[in-house]
């Protein structure tokens, strides 16, 4: 089967990129998104959800005189694990890999490099890669073996 080349590659897979690769792809693009980490990007992660999630407990605890931080803090995740949902790798998989002759390698243990609990901290991911060569099950099994 001939290589399928993408209509677009979005980098990042933060809110602009989650947007534009799935507006794309509902007109009938052939989209590619690459994403380094998790998908959601800093609003998700580290900026908008969490921030405006600690506010909504902060504003709880003044009107209501209920909460600490150990329960902001919970609230803070809640609230990020509901919004990562829509991001889930899965919504935006799609055939364009395979199309273009990529070949699933094996998937990511969803535990980051620093890891100290020996759990997955991160979704996981699949490992995905573009063959050189005919063989190359069996070269990757030399280089492992």
């Amino acid at each position: 089967m001939p290589a399928t080349t993408p209509d677009l590659i979005v980098i990042g897979g933060g809110t602009a990129g989650l947007v534009t690769a799935a507006g794309a792809a509902a007109l009938g693009a052939r989209v590619t998104l690459v994403e380094r980490e998790r998908l959601g990007g800093d609003c998700l992660w580290t900026g908008c959800v969490p921030s405006k999630a600690l506010i909504a407990a902060a504003r709880r605890r003044r009107v209501t005189g209920c909460g600490d931080w150990g329960d902001a803090l919970a609230w803070m995740r809640d609230a990020r694990a509901r919004v990562a949902t829509h991001d889930d790798p899965e919504r935006f998989r799609g055939t364009c890999y395979r199309a273009a002759n990529w070949v699933l390698l094996g998937r990511t243990t969803g535990r980051g490099k620093e890891d100290q609990t020996h759990r997955p901290n991160r979704s996981i991911k699949e490992v995905l890669g573009y063959p050189l060569a005919r063989r190359f099950r069996e070269l990757l099994q030399e280089v492992q073996g």
